[in-house]
Order: structure tokens, then C-alpha cells, then sequence
């Protein structure tokens, strides 16, 4: 009986042994899964409190001409190595924030490029409000729609300042008492 009770002591200890063993186990995998999930929130909240609401604010404030609206990606990956179903989910906001770090690179040089053209403009401008109507602005940089404005822009100046030009010069030749000088209009 004594060794029976033995064996069964040995079983009752190994048995507890196992049970412990696997609250453990279960406990670390929790801890795991817990850390990855955190990880996963808080990289989403930064994704929308940081990327997403900076470009959605950045592209309101241009939609109402305000281009001075810069934009930091501050969201930072995750990197998981983890072949699990939360590295697969890791990975996928991995996938986001590459995207919307994109979308906020995309959205800085459309800001440059908007604040080149509107130099130019400025410039330009102001050359004509100085009676340099012979300048024009560079489209040089720029692309699409974009340089286009800016030759339109020197197009509606060449068909100011010929004019211009040619009456200057009918004035300059009737100054000089040449009476016979027109303005051709061409």
C-alpha cells in the first residue's frame, strides 16, 4: 500500500508539474499575443492620429489655398518577423503606413511644386507692376496643368504687351514730330 501510494504521489507531482509547465506556456503566449496586439493599436492610432489626420488636414487647408500646412510621418513600422496570424496583421499595417507615408511624401512635393508656381506668379507679378513687361515665367520644373497656367500667364501678357509695345513706339516717333506713325494693331 505504501508504494502504491508512492507511485500515486509521484503521479499527483508530475501531474502538477504538467499543469504548471502549461499555465506557463499559456501565460507567455497570452503575454506575447498581448505585447503584438498593443503594438498593432497603438501603430494603427498613430497611423490615423498622425499621417492620415495631418494629410487630411494639409489637403483641406490647400483646397482652401493655404499651402503652408507641412506634414511629419511619425508613425513608425512594426517589423514583425512573426509567422503567425498577427505577424500577417503586423505585416498589413506594415502595408499602411508604407502607403500613407507615400501619400504624405506625394502630398510635400505637391506643395513645393504649387509653391514654385506660385513664386513664379509672385515674381512675375511684381516685374509687371515694375513695367517689365517683357518678362515671362519659366515653366522649367514644372508639369501638366501646372505649366500650363504659366503659359497661359505668358500668353495673356505677349497679347498685352505687343500692343503696348508698338504703341510706345508710335509715341516715341510723334514725340520726335513724325506725324506719320501709326498703330497697326497686328
Amino acid at each position: 500500500e505504501i508504494s502504491a501510494c508512492l507511485v500515486g504521489s509521484e503521479m499527483c507531482i508530475r501531474d502538477r508539474v504538467l499543469l504548471l509547465l502549461c499555465v506557463l506556456v499559456a501565460n507567455m503566449v497570452s503575454a506575447s499575443m498581448e505585447a503584438s496586439v498593443r503594438l498593432i493599436m497603438e501603430r494603427t492610432s498613430s497611423l490615423q492620429n498622425f499621417c492620415l489626420t495631418g494629410l487630411r488636414n494639409g489637403l483641406e487647408a490647400m483646397r482652401h489655398g493655404d499651402t503652408t500646412v507641412a506634414i511629419e510621418p511619425k508613425t513608425r513600422h512594426i517589423h514583425s518577423t512573426s509567422q503567425d496570424e498577427l505577424g500577417e496583421i503586423c505585416r498589413s499595417v506594415d502595408g499602411m503606413i508604407t502607403l500613407a507615408q507615400s501619400a504624405v511624401s506625394s502630398y510635400t512635393a505637391m506643395r513645393e511644386v504649387i509653391g514654385g508656381l506660385l513664386a513664379q506668379v509672385q515674381s512675375l507679378t511684381a516685374a509687371v507692376q515694375q513695367g517689365e513687361l517683357l518678362r515671362r515665367a519659366d515653366g522649367d520644373g514644372l508639369n501638366g496643368s501646372f505649366k500650363e497656367v504659366l503659359y497661359g500667364l505668358n500668353a495673356v501678357l505677349d497679347a498685352v504687351s505687343s500692343p503696348l509695345t508698338e504703341a510706345q513706339q508710335v509715341l516715341v516717333r510723334v514725340a520726335d514730330r513724325d506725324l506719320t506713325a501709326r498703330v497697326e494693331g497686328q
